[in-house]
């Protein structure tokens, strides 16, 4: 059956390659359009969807087809300026057809892999094809719902008005030399918000007077003036959610990219997502006040990228090449568009060089992390690298691990340790905390592995190598333990124990920042010496153990009972037809919790 999806898959794609004209010119002028009709989905995507004009599955199809018309129409152009033609309905819906069309190809080539790895069944009937998902592939999504758990439990803590949760007594990280050591159980937050200053309340008024239409020739379009309130107010909106990015990418400020640092990368995408985000409010604002203008024309703006490169040097006084090196690392080149052919997952860079200096700024990346695309260009760039991106993380998770058990109470020890057997490394142990109340002693193995892709092998090698490891590591040091004994262990941890104390008991840990339940890949962790969890479900079974006794066993017995923990979800039935193949997916898209189907 997958053979058939892949050869359906291949009928899709050349479809839609007949559509693409011959000419480089227009082939650019088709990808513009293609572009602005992306844009406006993007944007607008909550809203058509209420309406019934797009689904979340057309619209994940939509991001998928997006690679393919980068790959196939994105070519250089050598002359000044850019062969764009004015956007029509018409025009709109052939773009539109022309990415689902491209996206329909991808879904079909993602359904053969899945089917060839079990996570999906089909099966004929009277209508066509109907595809379900395996026993157990929802698990997959596990570790993606932990990430949403704990920003509700964050955002509760943020309030205010809540100075108590589940028996911890709330502080500002700020104060903490003035807590650490005070007997009591405090946990940590920040409700000060630095950037809360340059913030408008006012910033739509502060807006309308600058926007105004503007007669491109090709359509009206959209203009408008700065302000440097407007300005401030973006960045500063940027800064918060760019940063939240940086750290779920995993990219360090210290990370050294060339000739340029993980806070330079940081520092100009904060710069060109508040361009792009003050671009569409702008756009909302003329949306009502100038219904003369075509807003899915506005949307994708363009400009030489020199001048963008001198409004940040102006406003933000980095050094000239610093900015220079980092724009060139976040904007995608016409030469390495072939690339994306074969990648499946939404790449959306946030800047389009053309060839000729100038660039195109698609607002659509703003739906996703925008370090994904800048490392994978990175990566293209510069291979067999990753580990420059790598190396600070290990110090990076153990840090972040270490601030939940702070105090006196517990003893956290420095760096990675080295578990030896007759002279040669048998293991190591990435982070160790010992509890001096209870004798209890946590010993932990951290991963921070990327999963920046939906490629079924690509996915399916990562679960594998995971589990592997974090079973060989439980195993392994498990083994020492019996062999060598508690105290042996204190002395290769180089645990200062007062009189008295004694590790009465260990605790293995995997912790993985991302993925860590790799059961729904078909490779579950099956060492019962060892509780796996993600980074955020680490987090909240320590908010919600809260303060008690013995803290490390209530963590080990609630991740270990979460294992085999089920996916509340409901399904979101999609149909496609190629040719006169009509495909029911009942399952592969849901909703999960308080999502609407």
């Amino acid at each position: 059956m997958y053979e058939k999806f892949a050869e359906l898959a291949d009928s899709e794609l050349d479809m839609a390659l007949d559509k693409l004209p011959s000419d480089p010119l227009e082939k650019f002028a088709l990808f513009a359009e293609v572009t602005r009709a992306l844009d406006y989905s993007a944007v607008f995507q909550a809203a058509l969807e209420n309406s019934g004009q797009l689904s979340r599955p057309d619209f994940d199809l939509l991001l998928w087809g997006w690679n393919a018309a980068m790959s196939h129409l994105l070519t250089p152009i050598r002359s000044a300026g850019l062969p764009l033609y004015k956007s029509t309905k018409d025009t709109r819906q052939f773009a539109m057809n022309l990415l689902h069309k491209f996206g329909q190809s991808v879904l079909l080539r993602r359904a053969s892999a899945m089917l060839r790895s079990g996570f999906l069944h089909a099966q004929n009937t009277t209508e066509g094809l109907t595809v379900r998902l395996a026993d157990g592939a929802k698990d997959q999504f596990l570790d993606d719902l932990e990430f949403d758990s704990f920003a509700k439990i964050h955002n509760q803590l943020q309030k205010q008005n809540v100075r108590f949760y589940r028996g911890w007594q709330l502080f500002e990280n700020d104060d903490y030399p003035s807590v650490q050591e005070v007997p009591g159980y405090f946990l940590g937050r920040t409700t000060q918000r630095p950037l809360e200053k340059y913030k408008s309340e006012n910033i739509d008024e502060l807006m309308l007077p600058l926007v105004h239409p503007w007669d491109s020739g090709r359509g009206m379009m959209m203009g408008y003036g700065a302000l440097p309130e407007v300005d401030n107010h973006f960045l500063a909106e940027a800064a918060e959610i760019v940063a939240q990015a940086r750290d779920e990418a995993g990219l360090h400020p210290d990370a050294k990219l060339g000739n340029i640092t993980g806070a330079d990368l940081s520092a100009i995408i904060t710069f060109v997502t508040a361009v792009h985000m003050k671009h569409v409010r702008f756009a909302l604002l003329a949306m009502n006040a100038f219904p003369e203008i075509s807003i899915p024309q506005s949307l994708t703006i363009w400009g030489p990228l020199n001048e963008l490169e001198d409004s940040i040097v102006d406003y933000s006084r980095i050094h000239r090449d610093r900015v220079r090196h980092a724009l060139d690392a976040i904007v995608l080149r016409p030469e390495e568009a072939f690339q994306l052919r074969n990648v499946t997952f939404p790449f959306l860079p946030l800047l389009l060089s053309v060839g000729n200096g100038l660039i195109l700024r698609p607002v659509s990346s703003l739906v996703r992390n925008p370090f994904i695309a800048a490392r994978t260009l990175f990566e293209w760039r510069h291979p067999n690298s990753s580990h420059w991106i790598s190396e600070p993380r290990e110090e990076w998770l153990r840090s972040e691990v270490y601030a939940l058990f702070q105090g006196t109470r517990y003893q956290r020890v420095n760096g990675n340790v080295k578990i030896r057997r007759d002279h040669k490394v048998l293991t190591d142990v990435d982070a160790a905390v010992y509890d001096r109340l209870t004798g209890q002693l946590a010993l932990f193995q951290l991963k921070w592995q990327d999963y920046f892709t939906n490629d079924v092998r690509e996915l399916r090698s990562k679960a594998r190598n995971l589990a592997t490891e974090l079973d060989t590591w439980a195993e392994k040091v498990d083994a020492w333990i019996k062999l060598k004994g508690l105290p042996e262990l204190t002395t290769a941890l180089r645990l200062k124990l007062n009189k008295g104390e004694r590790v009465t008991s260990v605790y293995l840990f995997g912790l993985s920042r991302s993925y860590a339940r790799m059961h729904g890949f078909g490779f579950p962790v099956t060492s019962e010496k060892l509780a796996i969890c993600n980074w955020p479900q680490f987090l909240r079974t320590r908010y919600e153990i809260g303060p008690r006794q013995r803290v490390f066993s209530s963590m080990f017995e609630r991740l270990r009972n979460e294992i085999d923990a089920k996916v509340d979800s409901r399904p979101m039935p999609y149909t496609v037809q190629v040719g006169k193949v009509v495909i029911r997916f009942e399952d592969l898209w849901s909703a999960f919790g308080e999502d609407d189907v």
